[in-house]
């Protein structure tokens, strides 16, 4: 019986991984071609749309490396998860960051003019 549990959350955790990756890939694909039209429309805030894709994204992507420690056999996997959530969030830290300085750009550039 309990083998039957394992090999089930096995599954419900390894499709889920694949769902939230899926899921991020797709968040960032749509952000991107959708930022590219908005660039070649002179659109100002296609930056910052692109940035909030990619900054989803990467918590999506995050979502699945935790969710992936549910069956982490060894401290190796522990290490990885720790680097690769690490580096995410530094990655998501500094696109918020690059937002807000964008946003604050065009609010005083609509402002001058």
């Amino acid at each position: 019986m309990l083998e039957i549990l394992e090999k089930g959350l096995e599954l419900i955790v390894e499709y889920g991984e694949l769902l939230l990756a899926f899921t991020g890939v797709l968040i960032l694909l749509y952000h991107a071609v959708k930022g590219i039209i908005m660039l070649l429309k002179h659109d100002k805030l296609s930056p910052l749309f692109v940035g909030k894709g990619i900054s989803l994204s990467l918590e999506f992507l995050m979502c699945g490396e935790v969710l992936g420690t549910v069956l982490a056999d060894c401290p190796e996997d522990y290490i990885r998860l720790a680097v690769l959530v690490a580096l995410r969030a530094a990655m998501s830290i500094i696109i918020t960051w690059e937002m807000k300085n964008e946003k604050k750009e065009l609010e005083e550039e609509n402002e001058a003019e």
